[in-house]
């Protein structure tokens, strides 16, 4: 397909789309349904130019919307399509669609780890249903038994070349492989923070893909790193994600209290567990989960109704039944 039928595919796609965008829009876009509107607004396996220019243009749109909307979508498609998401990341499709991303061998190697599923996975991240997927032990969860191990193993493999392109100065490549290394390296973290306490720690991350992985890191928190900037949870850093890392995989995690900080937040986020549910209530201790979804925990069955059509982001808007 030439860039002229690729830019025409795209307009077909993005014609008479929804507004707002809805789970399911972003479901048909990565292949785990079939568009509602007909054929021609599906992305065929092997079209991945058009998948992923299409899923930033999705995410642009999307991130106009009121924050309540967006974690109503993120919240929806996680409990429909997680188990699909992370599969088809541990098993991705190839292009076949004649763009660079087929012809060109290290673009074909990025695209292993660098893909619409990897950017999916990072947008929801600290979504409460993204914990109980990779707490589940339903079959339908296996690929949480894998994830971090081939996330890692895959970042091994590039690591090299994309730092020589991290390194070059003023490369046409730099600013999209600093990119792309912070996503990674943050969803590396967060799936490090979640089996934090995991007993059987090498096969979560085998310690060779760790001793692999911490030159480079070390290498970019050194280049990028600046304790005196600071940032909001939109705006991480290379060099934020990369300072994180490397103390997750080595022994100095426990002892740095901003790091200790950041992985119990991280925790609070993905299990939803640590608090009660209700936004005005800092209760811990003994609480209950909700018996739908299990995402949140509440101190009584007062704060959970109060909850439930709260004003700013009810939770019946968020609360799904899943397989996991």
């Amino acid at each position: 397909m030439g860039p002229s039928a690729r830019g025409k595919r795209v307009e077909n796609v993005l014609d008479s789309l929804p507004e707002p965008l809805w789970s399911e829009d972003f479901a048909v876009l990565l292949g785990f349904k079939k568009s509602a509107l007909g054929p021609r607004k599906d992305v065929s396996q092997g079209d991945e130019l058009v998948r992923k220019t299409m899923l930033e243009l999705y995410f642009d749109r999307n991130s106009k919307e009121h924050e309540i909307q967006q974690d109503l979508i993120w919240s929806r498609f996680c409990a429909l399509y997680l188990p699909a998401l992370v599969d088809r990341f541990l098993d991705p499709w190839t292009a076949t669609d004649g763009s660079y991303i087929e012809k060109d061998a290290s673009a074909r190697e990025d695209y292993q780890l660098f893909n619409p599923w990897l950017r999916m996975l990072v947008m929801v991240q600290h979504n409460p249903y993204l914990g109980k997927y990779l707490r589940s032990r339903k079959p339908v969860s296996s690929g949480n038994q894998h994830l971090t191990r081939v996330l890692g193993q895959r970042l091994s493999h590039v690591a090299a070349r994309w730092d020589r392109e991290i390194r070059k100065p003023a490369s046409d490549h730099q600013e999209y492989y600093k990119g792309a290394a912070a996503d990674v390296v943050q969803l590396l973290s967060t799936l490090l923070t979640t089996f934090v306490s995991s007993r059987d720690s090498d096969k979560i991350l085998p310690a060779n893909t760790r001793k692999k992985l911490l030159p480079f890191l070390s290498g970019w928190r050194d280049l990028f790193y600046d304790p005196t900037m600071a940032r909001g949870d939109e705006q991480v850093s290379l060099g934020d994600v990369c300072f994180r890392t490397v103390i997750q995989l080595s022994s100095e995690r426990d002892k740095r209290p901003q790091v200790h900080q950041y992985i119990l937040k991280v925790k609070k986020h993905l299990k939803g567990w640590d608090q009660c549910g209700l936004p005005t209530c800092a209760a811990t201790g003994d609480m209950k989960a909700c018996g739908r979804c299990h995402t949140v925990k509440y101190c009584g069955s007062d704060h959970q109704t109060l909850h439930w059509k709260w004003l700013s982001g009810p939770h019946k808007e968020m609360c799904f039944m899943t397989e996991f």
